[in-house]
């Protein structure tokens, strides 16, 4: 039972240091989309696909934060 809660307790903490990454990521990559669209030289078409891209990641990561723990 105790080999139990800590393989519990080292995947709670696994999942938490990959929200983390994945946060630190989603906030990098909103930068750089904003710096895309800021700037007047870029191609409206790559800004297009700038978001598009962010916009599916962020849609995953949802997807991914509402799967029971007992799922993962």
């Amino acid at each position: 039972m105790q080999n139990v809660l800590k393989a519990s307790k080292s995947l709670e903490s696994t999942i938490q240091e990959a929200e983390e990454e994945l946060e630190c990521i989603s906030r990098q990559m909103l930068k750089a989309r904003l710096c895309t669209e800021k700037d007047p030289m870029s191609d409206d078409s790559h800004s297009l696909h700038t978001s598009a891209s962010t916009a599916n990641i962020v849609s995953k990561n949802h997807q991914m934060n509402n799967v029971p723990s007992t799922e993962l």
